[in-house]
């Protein structure tokens, strides 16, 4: 059974050695966000080559223990590419935290499955979570968003 994880792991390697380049430009979204302390980042993604090929809204937790990734929209031209797992991938190497989508569509789930598969190479996707769980998490840590700033990551650059 090891030599069957052994393989696995290396054929997912070459995978990820073989996804697309991209590049990212990334804004602050709303200011009063759910996850004060840390903002919430809208990010354009783009090829290479400078053609746009997809669009994600994420926030780091407020224990900055999880990143939420609130959308993760690759355009209808460009799907099944690699772009969005090239863009989780960014994601992990820059935060190093568990991904977890919020409100997982059905057409998204062999998706977020395939990215789930990713874990023995370490990036780590979480079981989707809906927004009420993550709004009642966030609740629970409203204390945070009274002290915390300056200190906190930023979003990947790519440039």
């Amino acid at each position: 059974m090891k030599i069957i994880d052994f393989l696995r792991t290396l054929s997912w390697r070459r995978k990820i050695r073989g996804l697309p380049a991209i590049s990212v430009r990334t804004t602050t979204s709303d200011p009063g966000s759910p996850t004060l302390p840390n903002p919430v980042w809208e990010t354009a993604i783009f090829s290479i080559a400078g053609e746009k090929v997809g669009e994600a809204t994420y926030g780091l937790s407020p224990r900055s223990d999880h990143l939420y990734i609130y959308r993760l929209e690759v355009s209808e031209p460009v799907r099944r590419k690699g772009y969005g797992l090239a863009f989780l991938v960014l994601l992990h190497s820059t935060y190093r935290v568990p991904l977890t989508p919020i409100v997982e569509s059905h057409c998204a789930e062999q998706f977020w499955d395939t990215a789930r598969e990713l874990r023995p190479v370490g990036l780590e996707v979480t079981p989707g979570r809906s927004r009420a769980d993550v709004l009642e998490e966030l609740a629970r840590w409203r204390h945070l968003r009274a002290g915390i700033n300056g200190s906190l990551p930023g979003p990947p650059t790519t440039d």
